[in-house]
Protein backbone atom coordinates (compact mmCIF):
# COMPACT_ATOMS: atom_id res chain seq x y z
CA UNK A 1 0.00 0.00 0.00
CA UNK A 2 2.71 2.53 0.87
CA UNK A 3 4.52 1.84 -2.46
CA UNK A 4 0.89 2.32 -4.46
CA UNK A 5 0.84 5.76 -2.52
CA UNK A 6 4.32 6.82 -3.27
CA UNK A 7 3.80 5.97 -6.77
CA UNK A 8 0.76 7.70 -7.29
CA UNK A 9 2.15 10.60 -5.80
CA UNK A 10 5.23 10.82 -7.80
CA UNK A 11 2.71 10.74 -10.99
CA UNK A 12 0.47 13.59 -9.62
CA UNK A 13 3.80 15.68 -9.08
CA UNK A 14 4.95 15.22 -12.30
CA UNK A 15 1.80 15.56 -14.18
CA UNK A 16 1.49 19.10 -12.11
CA UNK A 17 4.96 20.21 -12.95
CA UNK A 18 4.37 19.59 -16.56
CA UNK A 19 0.99 21.98 -17.10
CA UNK A 20 2.69 24.82 -15.11
CA UNK A 21 5.54 24.89 -16.71
CA UNK A 22 3.51 24.80 -20.09
CA UNK A 23 1.10 27.54 -20.26
CA UNK A 24 0.79 27.49 -23.93
CA UNK A 25 -0.92 24.09 -23.41
CA UNK A 26 -4.12 25.75 -21.62
CA UNK A 27 -3.80 28.93 -23.96
CA UNK A 28 -6.59 30.14 -26.10
CA UNK A 29 -5.51 30.53 -29.61
CA UNK A 30 -6.86 32.62 -31.94
CA UNK A 31 -5.79 32.33 -35.79
CA UNK A 32 -4.78 35.46 -37.99
CA UNK A 33 -4.29 34.58 -41.59
CA UNK A 34 -3.14 37.00 -44.03
CA UNK A 35 -1.96 36.29 -47.51
CA UNK A 36 -0.05 38.22 -51.04
CA UNK A 37 -1.33 37.49 -54.29
CA UNK A 38 -0.22 40.08 -56.79
CA UNK A 39 -2.91 41.80 -58.34
CA UNK A 40 -2.44 42.72 -61.81
CA UNK A 41 -5.41 45.09 -61.50
CA UNK A 42 -3.89 47.22 -58.91
CA UNK A 43 -0.22 46.88 -59.32
CA UNK A 44 0.97 49.25 -56.63
CA UNK A 45 -1.03 48.16 -53.78
CA UNK A 46 1.99 45.58 -52.41
CA UNK A 47 -0.19 44.80 -48.87
CA UNK A 48 -1.32 41.78 -47.46
CA UNK A 49 -5.06 40.92 -47.59
CA UNK A 50 -6.24 40.00 -43.99
CA UNK A 51 -8.34 36.60 -44.72
CA UNK A 52 -8.85 35.99 -40.81
CA UNK A 53 -12.98 35.56 -40.47
CA UNK A 54 -14.94 37.97 -38.50
CA UNK A 55 -15.96 36.23 -34.77
CA UNK A 56 -17.93 36.96 -31.60
CA UNK A 57 -19.69 40.64 -31.33
CA UNK A 58 -19.78 41.42 -35.20
CA UNK A 59 -21.81 38.18 -35.57
CA UNK A 60 -24.57 39.50 -33.80
CA UNK A 61 -24.01 43.15 -35.07
CA UNK A 62 -23.39 42.62 -38.27
CA UNK A 63 -25.01 46.26 -39.70
CA UNK A 64 -23.36 47.94 -37.27
CA UNK A 65 -19.77 46.82 -37.58
CA UNK A 66 -20.13 47.08 -41.53
CA UNK A 67 -21.30 50.36 -41.27
CA UNK A 68 -18.65 51.44 -38.94
CA UNK A 69 -16.09 49.18 -41.11
CA UNK A 70 -14.90 46.91 -37.61
CA UNK A 71 -14.71 43.64 -37.46
CA UNK A 72 -14.15 41.16 -34.84
CA UNK A 73 -12.50 38.47 -33.10
CA UNK A 74 -13.38 36.11 -30.25
CA UNK A 75 -10.98 34.87 -27.67
CA UNK A 76 -13.62 32.34 -25.84
CA UNK A 77 -11.99 33.87 -22.21
CA UNK A 78 -14.80 33.72 -19.28
CA UNK A 79 -14.57 35.49 -16.13
CA UNK A 80 -16.04 34.11 -12.71
CA UNK A 81 -18.53 36.31 -11.48
CA UNK A 82 -18.53 38.73 -8.67
CA UNK A 83 -20.88 40.78 -6.63
CA UNK A 84 -20.65 44.35 -7.57
CA UNK A 85 -21.81 46.68 -4.87
CA UNK A 86 -23.62 50.31 -5.70
CA UNK A 87 -20.80 52.76 -7.11
CA UNK A 88 -18.75 50.31 -7.22
CA UNK A 89 -16.33 51.08 -10.48
CA UNK A 90 -16.20 48.57 -13.16
CA UNK A 91 -13.70 48.63 -15.84
CA UNK A 92 -11.85 47.20 -18.77
CA UNK A 93 -8.01 47.16 -20.34
CA UNK A 94 -7.09 46.24 -23.33
CA UNK A 95 -2.84 46.56 -25.02
CA UNK A 96 -3.36 49.46 -27.29
CA UNK A 97 0.41 49.49 -27.71
CA UNK A 98 2.24 47.69 -31.01
CA UNK A 99 4.13 44.77 -29.94
CA UNK A 100 6.01 42.84 -32.38
CA UNK A 101 5.85 39.18 -33.73
CA UNK A 102 8.53 37.01 -35.54
CA UNK A 103 7.00 34.87 -38.21
CA UNK A 104 9.37 32.34 -39.93
CA UNK A 105 9.53 30.56 -43.34
CA UNK A 106 11.62 27.23 -43.68
CA UNK A 107 13.96 28.67 -46.01
CA UNK A 108 13.07 32.44 -46.38
CA UNK A 109 14.41 33.80 -42.83
CA UNK A 110 12.08 35.54 -40.33
CA UNK A 111 10.04 38.71 -40.89
CA UNK A 112 8.52 41.22 -38.38
CA UNK A 113 4.74 41.92 -37.90
CA UNK A 114 3.49 44.09 -35.84
CA UNK A 115 -0.11 44.24 -33.78
CA UNK A 116 -2.23 46.48 -31.65
CA UNK A 117 -5.61 46.23 -30.24
CA UNK A 118 -7.80 48.80 -31.33
CA UNK A 119 -10.99 47.71 -30.06
CA UNK A 120 -12.28 45.49 -27.07
CA UNK A 121 -15.53 43.91 -26.38
CA UNK A 122 -17.37 41.87 -24.14
CA UNK A 123 -20.92 40.34 -23.15
CA UNK A 124 -22.12 41.17 -19.23
CA UNK A 125 -24.27 38.74 -17.37
CA UNK A 126 -26.24 39.50 -14.79
CA UNK A 127 -28.01 37.45 -12.42
CA UNK A 128 -30.76 37.60 -11.76
CA UNK A 129 -31.84 39.87 -14.98
CA UNK A 130 -31.58 43.78 -15.73
CA UNK A 131 -35.16 44.47 -14.96
CA UNK A 132 -35.54 42.42 -11.94
CA UNK A 133 -32.81 44.57 -10.09
CA UNK A 134 -32.80 47.76 -11.37
CA UNK A 135 -36.99 47.57 -12.45
CA UNK A 136 -37.73 49.72 -15.37
CA UNK A 137 -39.25 46.36 -17.31
CA UNK A 138 -42.18 48.25 -18.69
CA UNK A 139 -39.78 50.38 -20.21
CA UNK A 140 -37.93 47.46 -22.36
CA UNK A 141 -34.58 45.50 -22.07
CA UNK A 142 -32.48 48.43 -22.93
CA UNK A 143 -33.93 50.56 -20.16
CA UNK A 144 -33.49 48.31 -17.37
CA UNK A 145 -29.79 48.07 -18.32
CA UNK A 146 -29.65 51.53 -18.35
CA UNK A 147 -31.00 51.89 -15.19
CA UNK A 148 -28.25 49.31 -13.92
CA UNK A 149 -25.22 52.29 -14.33
CA UNK A 150 -27.22 55.15 -13.97
CA UNK A 151 -30.93 57.28 -13.01
CA UNK A 152 -33.85 56.28 -14.44
CA UNK A 153 -33.40 55.42 -18.13
CA UNK A 154 -31.43 58.36 -19.70
CA UNK A 155 -29.80 57.71 -23.02
CA UNK A 156 -25.68 57.47 -21.81
CA UNK A 157 -26.05 55.18 -19.10
CA UNK A 158 -25.67 51.71 -20.56
CA UNK A 159 -22.37 49.72 -22.03
CA UNK A 160 -23.10 51.13 -25.26
CA UNK A 161 -21.61 54.39 -24.04
CA UNK A 162 -18.52 55.04 -22.36
CA UNK A 163 -15.97 57.83 -20.99
CA UNK A 164 -13.00 58.21 -22.54
CA UNK A 165 -10.32 56.94 -23.77
CA UNK A 166 -11.96 54.20 -25.19
CA UNK A 167 -14.56 55.78 -28.15
CA UNK A 168 -18.15 54.94 -28.48
CA UNK A 169 -19.07 52.30 -31.53
CA UNK A 170 -23.16 52.75 -30.84
CA UNK A 171 -23.12 48.82 -31.06
CA UNK A 172 -24.97 46.69 -28.65
CA UNK A 173 -27.32 43.53 -27.98
CA UNK A 174 -28.99 42.76 -25.02
CA UNK A 175 -30.59 40.08 -23.25
CA UNK A 176 -32.40 40.06 -19.74
CA UNK A 177 -29.39 38.90 -18.85
CA UNK A 178 -26.72 40.09 -20.99
CA UNK A 179 -25.44 43.05 -22.32
CA UNK A 180 -23.36 42.83 -25.93
CA UNK A 181 -21.47 45.99 -26.15
CA UNK A 182 -17.88 46.50 -28.09
CA UNK A 183 -15.76 49.91 -27.82
CA UNK A 184 -12.82 51.43 -29.60
CA UNK A 185 -9.15 51.73 -27.84
CA UNK A 186 -7.42 54.71 -28.24
CA UNK A 187 -4.39 54.00 -25.17
CA UNK A 188 -4.30 51.45 -22.52
CA UNK A 189 -6.00 53.07 -19.57
CA UNK A 190 -9.12 51.73 -18.14
CA UNK A 191 -12.55 52.41 -19.45
CA UNK A 192 -14.59 52.71 -16.34
CA UNK A 193 -18.43 52.41 -15.63
CA UNK A 194 -20.36 52.78 -12.65
CA UNK A 195 -22.59 50.38 -10.89
CA UNK A 196 -25.44 52.33 -10.13
CA UNK A 197 -27.28 49.51 -8.05
CA UNK A 198 -26.21 46.31 -6.22
CA UNK A 199 -25.37 43.71 -8.50
CA UNK A 200 -25.54 40.51 -6.82
CA UNK A 201 -24.16 38.04 -10.01
CA UNK A 202 -21.73 39.60 -12.43
CA UNK A 203 -19.17 38.08 -15.22
CA UNK A 204 -18.08 38.91 -18.34
CA UNK A 205 -18.28 36.03 -21.14
CA UNK A 206 -15.44 35.88 -23.96
CA UNK A 207 -13.32 38.74 -25.21
CA UNK A 208 -13.88 40.13 -28.56
CA UNK A 209 -11.31 42.31 -29.87
CA UNK A 210 -10.57 44.71 -33.00
CA UNK A 211 -6.93 44.68 -34.22
CA UNK A 212 -4.58 46.32 -36.65
CA UNK A 213 -1.65 44.64 -38.30
CA UNK A 214 1.49 45.98 -39.52
CA UNK A 215 3.16 43.37 -42.05
CA UNK A 216 5.98 42.99 -43.49
CA UNK A 217 6.45 43.99 -47.31
CA UNK A 218 5.86 40.92 -49.56
CA UNK A 219 7.87 41.94 -52.55
CA UNK A 220 11.06 41.29 -49.94
CA UNK A 221 9.58 37.68 -48.70
CA UNK A 222 10.22 34.40 -50.65
CA UNK A 223 7.08 32.60 -51.61
CA UNK A 224 5.10 30.54 -49.20
CA UNK A 225 3.98 30.54 -45.42
CA UNK A 226 5.48 32.32 -42.32
CA UNK A 227 3.92 31.37 -39.50
CA UNK A 228 4.66 32.62 -35.52
CA UNK A 229 2.43 33.52 -32.69
CA UNK A 230 2.19 36.12 -29.97
CA UNK A 231 1.28 35.66 -26.45
CA UNK A 232 -1.63 38.32 -24.89
CA UNK A 233 -1.76 37.86 -20.85
CA UNK A 234 -5.39 38.02 -19.30
CA UNK A 235 -6.09 39.05 -15.77
CA UNK A 236 -5.15 41.77 -12.89
CA UNK A 237 -2.98 43.79 -14.43
CA UNK A 238 -2.37 41.94 -17.36
CA UNK A 239 -2.89 42.77 -21.19
CA UNK A 240 -6.08 42.15 -20.55
CA UNK A 241 -7.94 43.12 -17.65
CA UNK A 242 -11.19 42.92 -17.21
CA UNK A 243 -12.05 44.68 -13.08
CA UNK A 244 -9.58 42.35 -11.63
CA UNK A 245 -11.94 39.45 -11.96
CA UNK A 246 -10.50 35.75 -12.94
CA UNK A 247 -10.23 34.52 -16.20
CA UNK A 248 -10.69 30.84 -17.13
CA UNK A 249 -7.67 31.28 -19.31
CA UNK A 250 -5.04 33.75 -18.69
CA UNK A 251 -2.89 33.64 -21.86
CA UNK A 252 -4.41 34.61 -25.39
CA UNK A 253 -2.14 33.12 -28.59
CA UNK A 254 -2.54 35.10 -31.73
CA UNK A 255 -1.38 32.22 -33.91
CA UNK A 256 0.01 34.14 -37.22
CA UNK A 257 -0.21 32.51 -40.79
CA UNK A 258 1.16 35.09 -43.25
CA UNK A 259 0.69 33.16 -46.97
CA UNK A 260 3.12 35.09 -49.91
CA UNK A 261 2.41 33.72 -53.57
CA UNK A 262 4.72 35.24 -56.08
CA UNK A 263 4.63 35.55 -59.69
CA UNK A 264 7.32 35.88 -62.42
CA UNK A 265 6.48 35.23 -66.00
CA UNK A 266 8.52 36.28 -69.08
CA UNK A 267 6.59 36.17 -72.39
CA UNK A 268 9.36 35.78 -75.45
CA UNK A 269 7.62 36.79 -78.87
CA UNK A 270 6.86 34.36 -81.49
CA UNK A 271 10.29 33.39 -83.09
CA UNK A 272 12.01 35.25 -80.44
CA UNK A 273 14.23 32.19 -78.94
CA UNK A 274 16.16 32.30 -82.73
CA UNK A 275 18.38 35.08 -82.65
CA UNK A 276 20.30 36.49 -85.83
CA UNK A 277 23.19 39.03 -85.20
CA UNK A 278 23.29 41.81 -87.86
CA UNK A 279 24.54 44.77 -88.61
CA UNK A 280 23.32 47.77 -87.95
CA UNK A 281 20.64 48.65 -91.59
CA UNK A 282 21.23 44.96 -92.65
CA UNK A 283 24.52 43.36 -94.16
CA UNK A 284 24.04 45.05 -98.07
CA UNK A 285 24.89 48.74 -96.75
CA UNK A 286 28.06 47.56 -95.36
CA UNK A 287 29.03 45.00 -97.91
CA UNK A 288 28.66 47.57 -100.57
CA UNK A 289 30.74 50.38 -98.78
CA UNK A 290 33.46 47.11 -98.46
CA UNK A 291 33.91 48.09 -94.53
CA UNK A 292 33.71 46.51 -91.45
CA UNK A 293 30.78 46.94 -89.63
CA UNK A 294 30.84 48.42 -85.73
CA UNK A 295 29.39 45.84 -83.63
CA UNK A 296 26.88 42.44 -85.05
CA UNK A 297 23.81 43.11 -82.49
CA UNK A 298 19.95 41.99 -81.57
CA UNK A 299 17.63 43.65 -79.41
CA UNK A 300 14.98 40.90 -78.30
CA UNK A 301 12.35 42.57 -77.23
CA UNK A 302 10.20 40.71 -74.03
CA UNK A 303 7.22 41.17 -71.42
CA UNK A 304 7.78 40.48 -68.06
CA UNK A 305 5.70 40.29 -64.80
CA UNK A 306 7.47 39.72 -61.16
CA UNK A 307 6.28 40.31 -57.84
CA UNK A 308 9.70 38.82 -56.42
CA UNK A 309 13.47 39.59 -56.39
CA UNK A 310 15.38 37.43 -58.94
CA UNK A 311 18.78 36.48 -60.05
CA UNK A 312 19.44 37.11 -63.86
CA UNK A 313 22.65 35.16 -65.48
CA UNK A 314 23.38 33.21 -68.80
CA UNK A 315 24.19 29.53 -69.66
CA UNK A 316 26.49 29.60 -72.65
CA UNK A 317 27.60 26.43 -74.98
CA UNK A 318 31.07 28.14 -75.66
CA UNK A 319 32.77 29.79 -73.10
CA UNK A 320 36.03 31.02 -71.79
CA UNK A 321 35.41 32.61 -68.22
CA UNK A 322 32.32 34.09 -67.49
CA UNK A 323 32.09 35.38 -71.33
CA UNK A 324 30.43 33.97 -74.46
CA UNK A 325 31.45 32.63 -77.65
CA UNK A 326 29.87 31.77 -80.93
CA UNK A 327 31.74 29.17 -83.12
CA UNK A 328 31.74 29.09 -86.69
CA UNK A 329 30.81 26.02 -88.57
CA UNK A 330 33.83 24.56 -89.41
CA UNK A 331 34.55 24.25 -85.37
CA UNK A 332 38.55 26.08 -86.07
CA UNK A 333 37.19 29.97 -84.63
CA UNK A 334 34.75 31.52 -82.18
CA UNK A 335 33.53 35.21 -81.66
CA UNK A 336 32.73 37.05 -78.44
CA UNK A 337 29.10 37.86 -77.48
CA UNK A 338 27.99 39.95 -74.84
CA UNK A 339 24.59 39.52 -73.65
CA UNK A 340 23.19 42.42 -71.50
CA UNK A 341 19.56 43.43 -70.47
CA UNK A 342 17.67 46.60 -69.94
CA UNK A 343 14.53 46.25 -67.67
CA UNK A 344 11.55 48.83 -67.06
CA UNK A 345 10.91 50.91 -63.88
CA UNK A 346 9.84 48.87 -61.34
CA UNK A 347 13.06 47.49 -60.88
CA UNK A 348 16.68 47.70 -59.23
CA UNK A 349 19.36 46.20 -58.40
CA UNK A 350 20.32 45.44 -54.96
CA UNK A 351 22.21 49.35 -54.87
CA UNK A 352 18.60 50.55 -55.60
CA UNK A 353 19.98 51.57 -59.53
CA UNK A 354 18.18 51.29 -62.57
CA UNK A 355 18.44 47.93 -64.71
CA UNK A 356 20.05 49.61 -68.55
CA UNK A 357 22.08 47.13 -70.60
CA UNK A 358 23.53 45.55 -67.55
CA UNK A 359 25.94 42.79 -68.50
CA UNK A 360 24.68 38.93 -67.78
CA UNK A 361 27.40 36.74 -67.32
CA UNK A 362 27.97 33.03 -67.91
CA UNK A 363 27.38 30.86 -64.76
CA UNK A 364 27.70 27.21 -65.26
CA UNK A 365 25.60 26.02 -62.41
CA UNK A 366 24.91 28.46 -59.89
CA UNK A 367 26.16 27.99 -56.24
CA UNK A 368 27.08 30.06 -53.21
CA UNK A 369 30.34 30.32 -54.86
CA UNK A 370 29.08 32.02 -58.07
CA UNK A 371 26.19 33.75 -56.69
CA UNK A 372 27.77 36.83 -56.51
CA UNK A 373 28.47 36.91 -60.20
CA UNK A 374 24.34 36.90 -61.09
CA UNK A 375 22.78 39.94 -61.76
CA UNK A 376 20.55 40.47 -58.92
CA UNK A 377 17.28 42.27 -59.19
CA UNK A 378 14.11 43.36 -56.74
CA UNK A 379 11.12 44.87 -57.75
CA UNK A 380 9.64 47.97 -55.77
CA UNK A 381 6.16 47.20 -56.73
CA UNK A 382 4.64 44.27 -59.06
CA UNK A 383 5.61 44.92 -62.18
CA UNK A 384 2.79 43.76 -65.11
CA UNK A 385 3.29 42.40 -68.59
CA UNK A 386 6.10 45.82 -69.08
CA UNK A 387 8.37 45.52 -71.62
CA UNK A 388 12.27 44.67 -71.73
CA UNK A 389 15.09 44.28 -73.91
CA UNK A 390 18.11 41.41 -73.88
CA UNK A 391 20.79 42.70 -75.91
CA UNK A 392 23.38 40.22 -77.99
CA UNK A 393 26.26 42.17 -79.41
CA UNK A 394 29.35 40.92 -80.64
CA UNK A 395 31.86 43.82 -80.55
CA UNK A 396 34.30 45.16 -83.24
CA UNK A 397 36.93 43.82 -82.28
CA UNK A 398 35.14 40.06 -82.80
CA UNK A 399 34.44 41.04 -86.09
CA UNK A 400 37.97 42.56 -87.11
CA UNK A 401 39.20 39.20 -85.69
CA UNK A 402 36.71 36.76 -87.71
CA UNK A 403 37.60 38.74 -90.63
CA UNK A 404 41.27 38.65 -90.17
CA UNK A 405 41.67 34.72 -89.20
CA UNK A 406 38.41 33.26 -90.69
CA UNK A 407 37.14 35.57 -93.44
CA UNK A 408 33.07 35.01 -94.00
CA UNK A 409 31.67 32.92 -92.22
CA UNK A 410 28.55 31.28 -89.92
CA UNK A 411 29.22 31.30 -86.28
CA UNK A 412 26.44 29.67 -84.24
CA UNK A 413 26.03 28.96 -80.31
CA UNK A 414 23.19 28.53 -77.92
CA UNK A 415 22.65 30.71 -74.80
CA UNK A 416 20.29 30.38 -72.06
CA UNK A 417 18.96 33.22 -70.15
CA UNK A 418 17.96 32.26 -66.47
CA UNK A 419 15.52 34.22 -64.42
CA UNK A 420 16.48 32.72 -61.01
CA UNK A 421 13.47 33.44 -58.55
CA UNK A 422 12.42 31.32 -55.41
CA UNK A 423 8.95 31.08 -56.04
Amino acid sequence: MLTRRLIGKSVFLSALFYVLSSPSAWAVHVPITAEFIPNPSNARVNQFVNLTPFSGYCTEARAQCAARNIFSVRANVNFASKFIHKGEPVYIKAPWEWKKVTVTHPIGGPQEVEVRVTGVGSGYRINPGAATIAGGADQGIQASHSRLWGTGNAVGNDWVYVPAPCRFTGSSFATPNVFGFFWLVTNSSRCTKTAAVDIPDFSFQNIDFLYELRTPNPLAMQSGTYTGSLIYSVGENKDFDFNKMVPNDSVISLDFTLKVTHALKVEIPPGGNTVELVPEGGWQRWMNGNKAPPRLFRDQPFLISSSTPFKLYVECEGTIGSDCYLTNSTGSGTVPVNVSVTLPNGFTDTSGASINRRRLNHIQGISAASVGNALSVRPSYYVDRSPAILHFEVPKEGIDQVLKNDGPSRYYGKITVIWDADI
